[in-house]
């Protein structure tokens, strides 16, 4: 039989292989599970230095502390001191972050294992390894013997140590230490090796050591049938994988014609994929583009450039685009097995006790269930949130993990853009460790509205009457056990009353007094307002009492297991935890500290991301190649700026294309007579209104209408009913606050209906309604847009645009207008959905005569301007009758 894999390789890290292959019991986070990497780092910093004080040789000249770490082949190592040759005998060593790897080969495959030893020391020709990990709260509830995923990371470390004895392996290897080599080489020659697992607290000086001694025929037996059962476990996906990357190199393009701009942004996708880069691509509809980013993705699948395609979207409608593109290529002979990832909370099998993992029985002894869960899914090509359920029912696992862990199997993941940006909710196994072997083609559907979302998931708040609510349920358990929950009720006091003093602030719009947050004078960059204060500076002091609440607390839930507002206190928890987070890793010059007053008097604190560029480009800037795509990516350099923060050094591609629907389909035209500035708004509604009642009686169709706001809605409803009441061929109706979404489907229902009536729409820019609806044909014959959607003055919008004044010198644009065009664009962007579509388009706003709109305006828009009303209805009167 010929062998189908010719040696495929894999490459690994031994944490992922100790993981995959040695992971028990359930999903309950254990206290040292959880932990950010960036606190992992100051632990691991922490002790490597306890160690380098701790030993002590003969001549304490004589010490040494390596310090090791890989740049591309090389491997660096750093002496503390600039000696001459010495004899290694009699010397002690430690050495801290010891980058090790090593192959394991059969007749199929070749596991290239890699990884980074914490530490290892040697005394007396004794050698030592550690493993070193972090925890939270009590080490009481560590396993008593090590985690047993801990064991075997180490036990691999130890494995692939044996390779420094190995000529090939160091012979092309540079290092300013070489004593290290040969004391490793005289220690290795024992026949039994001490390894050490320490666990150390993030919140407090304790540290727990668990010390094993092994033989290496122990070693070497775990490491064979550590690797045997990985391959066994790998060949499946191997097979899979090779039949689905015949089958994409056989097949074609599933259509018969390719749409003008499509084959551009195909052959740019594909190169991006290829080079590991990013573009950004402004593709309007009608381009095909989901199909122009799957297609050349898939292509670079089979080729080998990428591990796997994440196919990112905010919108239920994009989504079940992607899905049903991916259903057209299986039809043309592509064999792609795809995954629909859903939220947590809408998946959960076990409402009643969300997330509750030490009690809900689809946690408990996960891991001994997982590998059947995982069989019933392979034969799948589509696996979506239903089978998942179905499947994880069957097996009694967590749907959520099912699915995120199964992801690892597929070939396209369709999901969120927290999948991959958000600190809190990012896929690790896929954007949470940098590695070159592991490369993702990140798709961005609808890219405009990342930038927003991003804000929100690098930005951190604590809410004042959250506070007050975990407070009064801790003063409910009446647990007078210790002093430890008496100085956690007295922490919480402390806070409550500290936000509470901010109402009279809040009150008199005066200058805060920093005591109780800022361990510094508040510098010049602050802002007051009527109920808001904001700083761009970190409130230190706040953040030492809310870093010994998180101690406190966590304390608490160690010896509380089971109360009732267990799992709100663990939530707020969290919170806390994430604020740190922010403070510590995130908070940069493009942060603010916001105090807001909440519901109850308090004041809720936020760090407040202004631009998350930084963030964002961390997260795939040479890691994973990246797609950006959207119908509205205008103007395109101002996008460039929020997604890239290395414009400058490492520009990514940008490619606008335009329209391939013939343009004398589409009237786009600017009505300047009217202003719809907030002070005018009152003077100029009652016109606006008459000019679009009489614009729709031109001709029979169903027309949308953009408004400011909902009070603009609220006014103009009233107006709209009186003027209609005399016209018997017009429908009404109008969006409401907070619309079920029954009701959402209600209103776009009413699309449904054309050629008899008209039917006058009336939204809100930037509803629901502003983007990700598709009405063809007849369904849609016009769009106004009444204003220019910049969003409400306020100040954080203030502070943003201080903030990008400083940083490119257009701060208004960035702050208000080009946010505000982005909407103008999506609502104009309903008109035209196919080759057949015929309508026009009204932006009402004296403001559109100004350079700086008429600027940014598409180059394919042909926008014709108006100053006067009477000359707009006699242009969309000739426009119906060239098109009835």
């Amino acid at each position: 039989m010929q062998n189908i894999f010719n040696k495929n390789q894999i490459t690994i890290s031994a944490r992922r292989l100790a993981e995959i292959i040695h992971r028990s019991g359930g999903l309950a986070v254990p206290i040292y599970g959880g932990i950010d990497s960036f606190d992992g780092i100051k632990i691991h910093q922490k002790f490597s230095a306890y160690l380098s004080d701790s030993f002590v040789p003969n001549d304490e000249s004589e010490k040494k502390h390596i310090s090791a770490e890989t740049h591309g082949e090389e491997f660096i190592a750093s002496s503390d001191e600039k000696s001459d040759e010495v004899s290694v005998e009699g010397y002690d060593f430690v050495c801290s972050e010891l980058s090790l790897s090593g192959d394991y080969s059969t007749s199929e495959f070749i596991l290239k294992i890699n990884g980074r030893l914490d530490n290892l020391t040697i005394k007396n020709q004794q050698i030592t390894l550690y493993e070193i990990k972090s925890f939270r709260g009590n080490s009481i509830f560590l396993p008593e013997h090590g985690d047993p995923v801990h064991w075997a990371q180490l036990k691999i470390y130890a494995n692939l140590l044996k390779n420094i004895k190995n000529e090939n392996y160091t012979k092309n290897i540079k290092i300013n230490s070489p004593n290290l080599i040969e004391a490793i080489g005289q220690a290795l020659k024992h026949d039994v090796i001490t390894l050490k697992l320490v666990y150390i607290a993030v919140d407090h000086d304790e540290f727990v050591e668990k010390s094993r001694i092994f033989t290496w025929n122990e070693l070497s037996k775990f490491m064979m049938e550590t690797c045997q059962e990985y391959i066994f476990h790998m060949r499946n996906i191997f097979l899979w994988q090779d039949i689905r990357n015949k089958s994409i190199k056989t097949s074609g393009f599933p259509f018969s014609t390719i749409r003008d701009g499509q084959t551009e942004m195909m052959r740019q996708t594909l190169a991006t994929i290829r080079d590991n880069t990013a573009i950004l691509v402004q593709a309007p509809t009608g381009i095909g583009k989901t199909m122009a980013t799957l297609y050349p993705a898939l292509k670079a699948l089979s080729a080998k450039y990428v591990n796997r395609i994440f196919y990112a979207t905010a919108m239920i409608a994009t989504r079940d685009v992607a899905l049903n593109s991916l259903q057209i290529l299986r039809n043309c002979g592509f064999m792609i097995r795809s995954i629909l990832l859903q939220a947590k909370e809408k998946i959960c099998a076990k409402q009643d006790i969300f997330c509750d993992q030490t009690i809900c029985p689809f946690a408990i002894d996960y891991y001994q269930r997982l590998p059947d869960a995982i069989n019933d899914l392979l034969p799948l090509e589509e696996i979506n949130p239903q089978n998942i359920t179905e499947i994880a029912l069957k097996h009694q696992v967590c749907p959520h993990e099912l699915s995120l862990d199964f992801a690892g199997f597929c070939d396209v993941i369709i999901g969120d853009y927290n999948h991959i940006f958000d600190p809190q909710a990012k896929i690790q196994q896929f954007f949470g460790i940098k590695d070159e072997n592991n490369k993702t083609a990140i798709l961005i559907d609808e890219a405009h509205n990342l930038p927003s979302r991003a804000r929100m998931m690098y930005s951190a708040g604590i809410k004042g009457e959250d506070i007050v609510k975990i407070s009064n349920i801790l003063k409910h358990q009446q647990l007078n056990f210790s002093n430890q929950y008496s100085s956690l009720i007295n922490t919480l006091e402390i806070i409550i009353n500290e936000l509470q003093n901010f109402s009279e602030i809040f009150k008199s719009c005066k200058k805060p007094e920093y005591n109780n947050f800022f361990s510094k004078q508040l510098n010049s960059q602050w802002l007051i307002d009527q109920g808001f204060i904001g700083v761009r500076q970190l409130p230190d002091l706040f953040l030492s009492k809310i870093g010994r609440l998180i101690y406190q607390i966590r304390n608490f839930l160690d010896q509380q297991r089971v109360f009732e507002g267990k799992q709100l206190i663990l939530d707020f928890w969290f919170d806390l935890l994430y604020f740190v987070k922010v403070a510590e890793f995130y908070f940069n010059e493009a942060y603010i500290t916001a105090f807001r007053p909440s519901q109850i008097g308090f004041a809720d604190i936020y760090l407040l991301a202004l631009d998350t560029a930084k963030h964002l480009t961390d997260c795939y800037l040479n890691i994973h190649p990246i797609i950006f795509f959207s119908a509205t990516l205008s103007p395109i350099n101002y996008y460039h700026a929020l997604l890239n923060s290395k414009l400058r050094e490492q520009p990514a591609e940008m490619l606008s294309l335009v329209s391939p629907f013939p343009h004398e389909n589409r009237l786009i035209t600017a009505l300047t007579e009217y202003s719809v500035r907030f002070k005018d708004r009152e003077q100029t509604m009652s016109l606006i209104t008459k000019f679009i009642l009489e614009a729709c009686q031109k001709h029979i169709g169903n027309y949308l209408i953009f408004v400011p706001s909902y009070q603009y809605l609220f006014q103009i409803k009233n107006k709209v009913g009186k003027a209609t009441k005399s016209i018997n061929n017009v429908d009404l109706i109008f969006q409401n606050r907070n619309m079920t979404e029954l009701q959402k489907r209600s209103f776009l229902n009413k699309f449904e209906e054309f050629g008899t009536r008209s039917l006058l729409a009336f939204a809100v820019l930037g509803s629901h309604f502003n983007e990700g609806i598709d009405l063809q044909g007849e369904k849609l014959s016009g769009v106004f847009v009444i204003g220019t959607g910049m969003p409400q003055i306020s100040p954080e919008r203030e502070i943003m645009t201080q903030y990008y004044a400083e940083k490119f010198e257009g701060g208004r644009a960035y702050g208000y207008q080009y946010p505000g065009f982005n909407r103008v664009q999506q609502a104009v962007g309903r008109l035209i959905r196919s080759e057949q579509d015929v309508g026009f388009a009204v932006l009402i706003d004296d403001r559109y005569s100004s350079p700086e709109w008429q600027t940014i305006f598409p180059d394919d828009w042909l926008v014709k301007q108006f100053d006067q009303h009477q000359d707009l209805l006699s242009e969309i009167e000739i426009f119906w009758q060239d098109h009835c």
